[in-house]
């Protein structure tokens, strides 16, 4: 699903729109991943916003959905956007229907852009099997 229609679905489901005050991001998280890179499953909590993990050492993938004037107009951040931050800086206000988080946190403790992975790993994180895998899978299901 891109970005703008990430948005869309974002106001859809609280019923209302917000625009933040000066330096503040409204934003919608990305699922986080579901194994590491490793392989290794993450249990539940691990994979939740505020899982067992360190809160410093995980940095939480968002898309802006709105941005206050200082926010857009000094830091340059566009509705739309996709952004990586640390969890410990966001507030957030509500747990979507997709498991997802809706919250705000500062223009300033924004840390920049993820880094853009190839589809089919980036699925494979979130918990996605491959062909083969799946496969595999039913061979043993059998």
């Amino acid at each position: 699903m891109d970005a703008g229609n990430r948005v869309d679905q974002t106001w859809e489901e609280l019923g209302y729109k917000i625009r933040p005050l000066k330096y503040k991001v409204f934003v919608r998280t990305e699922p986080l991943f579901m194994r590491s890179e490793g392989g290794v499953f993450l249990a539940p909590n691990a994979t939740q916003l505020y899982g067992n993990r360190m809160a410093h050492q995980v940095l939480v993938r968002a898309i802006v959905v709105s941005a206050g004037p200082v926010a857009r107009d000094w830091w340059k951040f566009e509705v739309g956007q996709r952004i990586v931050f640390k969890r410990l800086h966001f507030a957030w206000l509500k747990k979507m229907e997709d498991g997802t988080y809706f919250g705000y946190i500062d223009a300033a403790e924004i840390l920049g852009e993820p880094v853009e992975l190839d589809p089919d790993v980036e699925e494979w994180l979130l918990g996605g099997m491959s062909a083969e895998e799946k496969e595999t899978a039913l061979e043993y299901a059998m």
